[in-house]
């Protein structure tokens, strides 16, 4: 509460499906993320934070900690000062500030992280809701995957995993010229 300014308005984030996310800072000047939850299943809760927790990447966000206590529920996150890639599409008022470099260092950012995720973390997990809103950047505009809460593992043994539930952010999938044209390469 008092990192946030009893988490006011001029903090905030954005928000999502499970809540609103507040920029705090400490009382040693540190800058965190925390995402204040609603309405979320204390179990499903407990198993994302101990999978982030063992999370260790530099193309992941990393997670600092947790509360929970009677009803209210937090995720404490690094900072990263240049917001989500989102910020950087063509129409909005960032977008000017990606080079090319900065474009294909976000990019592999983005694929080392994934890697990470799939077959180096031991745990093979899958994302399941990678977005730009997903991809946070730091003030060297290095890229960090987010929002693990659909992240799920899977059996590398199987040749193919069934689900029964949708999962995931719906919209239009964007392919090789379409992605360029957004970034205003083209």
């Amino acid at each position: 509460v008092n990192a946030t300014a009893n988490f006011s308005e001029e903090n905030r984030l954005g928000s999502g499906g499970c809540g609103v996310v507040y920029k705090g800072i400490l009382e040693n000047k540190k800058e965190i993320a925390i995402k204040k939850l609603a309405r979320k299943n204390l179990k499903e809760l407990e198993r994302e934070v101990s999978l982030v927790a063992e999370l260790q990447h530099e193309n992941l966000v990393k997670f600092l900690g947790h509360c929970f206590q009677d009803d209210k529920m937090f995720l404490v996150y690094e900072y990263l000062s240049s917001k989500s890639l989102s910020n950087y599409f063509k129409g909005s008022g960032d977008y000017q500030k990606l080079d090319w470099a900065k474009w294909l260092n976000i990019i592999k950012g983005v694929a080392r992280g994934l890697t990470y995720l799939h077959l180096d973390s031991g745990k093979d997990i899958v994302h399941r809701d990678l977005k730009p809103s997903n991809v946070l950047l730091d003030s060297n505009f290095g890229a960090k995957i987010a929002d693990f809460d659909l992240a799920r593992g899977y059996n590398r043994e199987r040749s193919h995993e069934s689900t029964r539930n949708t999962a995931g952010t719906y919209s239009r999938v964007l392919c090789g010229r379409e992605i360029l044209h957004q970034i205003g390469r083209v």
